[in-house]
This record gives structure tokens, C-alpha cells and sequence, in this order.
């Protein structure tokens, strides 16, 4: 393929309104400095620019909630709003819950299913009898022969047949079975997960949760050698990434300890993460020598540590 020029690739950016602020093109897989119509700057491939691409901040704009909206959204779910304007999902509002309690929590909290606290308290002191008869009305079967509390677990049958595991809380807020779920998702419409079988989201819902649980120990024990900075991690702050992705690693049959090593982990912004996706900013030769580097460092610490033990007995 004949190499593109700068004048071409800045005469096709440009014709869209944006302003490429490069001086140079190198390659359709390099990244270059571009100005949006909105006045943010943004990095992005020739690749991704042409495919339809564009600035992650105007596109985070673009889905910012209103008022409006999170009402709506909250009144579906029984409650009301008490809060008269809405500043971010951070910032407290005020709400009543069905039962007539008055409290307040963020946007963030009852998105992720947060409710009533005075209602949760008084849920740990429910019946036996009671739970069964609300899981059960719903076409579930409960399996545990007792009820402890909304946070333990419970034993229960789906319509289907399924067992799962599962507490009141989670239940009462929508949680269901998560084999119907996989089968939910693996249907020819879906884009993402059309070319799995229900058995391969299987397998990858649990490589994609041993990475995690292993990355949240790396994270932890290697802090300064992932965040030199001390960056802060949050929703809309900094967002731990995956170099080589967790979905070429599955795609790829790369066992999870690879993908969760120190040197494989980065720290990037929100918009940086959103744009990046399951891409890829490193290959598999890369990431196998990042990882046999840091068990070399672990071999020679732990040699370190021998030999100390020995001189000073």
C-alpha cells in the first residue's frame, strides 16, 4: 500500500472541522494531536479517525444527564425526588423512598443500587418466609432452608433450572441468574459477543475475573512501580488499564498471570481509557518481556533477601 502523505491525512481531518495540530505523519497506527470542533485536544490514529472516531471529551459531553432525565429514572423505580436541580453524579440529592423516608445519596450511589438505608436496615430483619414468598412470586425457587440477613447468600433455582448464589440485596435490586444472563448476551444481534458460545462467555467471564482479583493484589503489593505518581483512582479521574487487553488476552489463549503483571498495567485518564477500549498499546512480545522481567526482579529480591538471611543468621 502506497505510504500516505502529512498533506493528505491534515486535508481529510481538517475538511471535517478539526485542526491537526502533528507536524508529521508516521504511520495510520501512530497517534497524532488533533483540536475538535469544541476546542479540546485529543490524540488519536489515522486509523481510528478514519473508521469515525472522534474526540472522547465531545462524546462524554454529549451523554452528560440532566435533571430531567435522572428524575425520570428515579421515579421508575417507586422513589421521588426531592432535590430541585442536579450538579454532578457525585453530589448528594435529596430523595424519598416508597416506604415514605426521606435521605439523601448521589446520582453514582442509587445508579449502582443503592437504596433507602432505613429500608435496608429494617430488610435484615425480614422472614424467612417473607423472602421466599417475593423471590418465588417471580417464578424463582428458593433452595436455602434459612434467612439470615440482606448481605449472605441464598441458594436459588431460576425458571430455567439454573442454581445460583445470590443475597437479598442484590435480588431485590435486579440481580438474576447469570447463565440466563450469558444467554441473554450471546445472540446473533449482539455485535460484541455474537462470534462466543454461551461455554466461551463462560470462560470468559471467569479469566476476566481472575485477572481482576489478580491485578487488584499486583496493584496493591507493586503501587509504586504501577502509580510513581500517586495518581488518584475514581470514576472520573485516573482508571488502571490493561496494556496488552484482557479480551486479546482471551482471544489469544494468554494465561491470566501475564495480563496481570506489574508491567502491563498503566495508569491513564478516563478519556484516555474510554478511547483506548480493548485495544492493544503493546504486543504479545512485549508483554511476555515485561513479564519475565518482573520475575527476574522477584527472583533476584528474594536471592537478596537469602543472602542477608545467611550473612546475619
Amino acid at each position: 500500500m502506497r505510504k500516505l502523505t502529512y498533506e493528505y491525512v491534515k486535508e481529510q481531518i481538517e475538511k471535517d472541522g478539526y485542526k491537526l495540530l502533528s507536524t508529521e505523519y508516521i504511520n495510520w497506527k501512530t497517534k497524532m494531536k488533533i483540536k475538535c470542533l469544541n476546542n479540546h485536544i485529543f490524540y488519536i490514529s489515522w486509523n481510528n479517525f478514519k473508521t469515525g472516531k472522534r474526540c472522547v471529551k465531545c462524546k462524554v459531553e454529549s451523554h452528560k444527564l440532566t435533571y430531567k432525565f435522572i428524575k425520570k429514572h428515579i421515579e421508575s423505580n417507586g422513589y421521588k425526588l426531592l432535590s430541585t436541580k442536579y450538579i454532578d453524579s457525585k453530589t448528594k440529592i435529596k430523595l424519598q423512598c416508597p416506604e415514605g423516608h426521606i435521605y439523601k445519596a448521589s446520582w453514582n450511589s442509587f445508579n449502582s443500587g443503592q437504596r433507602c438505608s432505613i429500608c435496608n436496615f429494617n430488610s435484615q430483619k425480614l422472614t424467612y418466609e417473607f423472602v421466599k414468598k417475593q423471590i418465588e412470586t417471580e417464578g424463582y425457587k428458593l433452595l436455602s432452608t434459612k434467612y439470615i440477613n440482606s448481605r449472605k447468600k441464598l441458594k436459588i433455582q431460576c425458571p430455567k433450572g439454573h442454581i445460583y448464589y445470590t443475597t437479598w440485596n442484590c435480588f431485590k435490586r435486579g440481580s438474576r441468574c447469570y447463565e440466563c444472563y450469558i444467554l441473554s448476551i450471546s445472540g446473533s444481534n449482539n455485535y460484541m459477543w455474537k462470534d462466543y458460545t454461551t461455554k466461551e462467555l463462560t470462560k470468559l467471564y471467569n479469566y476476566r475475573n481472575k485477572i481482576n482479583q489478580d491485578t487488584r493484589i499486583n496493584y496493591k503489593k507493586y503501587y509504586k512501580l504501577i502509580n510513581p505518581n500517586n495518581l488518584k483512582r475514581g470514576k472520573h479521574e485516573y482508571h488502571l488499564d490493561h496494556i496488552y487487553s484482557i479480551m486479546s488476552g482471551f482471544k489469544n489463549n494468554i494465561p491470566a498471570k501475564y495480563i496481570s503483571n506489574p508491567y502491563n498495567l498503566q495508569m491513564l485518564t478516563e478519556f484516555e481509557n474510554i478511547s483506548k477500549h480493548d485495544n492493544c498499546w503493546q504486543n504479545k512480545e512485549e508483554l511476555y518481556i515485561g513479564y519475565f522481567k518482573f520475575i527476574n526482579e522477584l527472583s533476584n529480591i528474594k536471592r537478596s533477601n537469602d543472602t542477608y538471611a545467611r550473612v546475619n543468621g
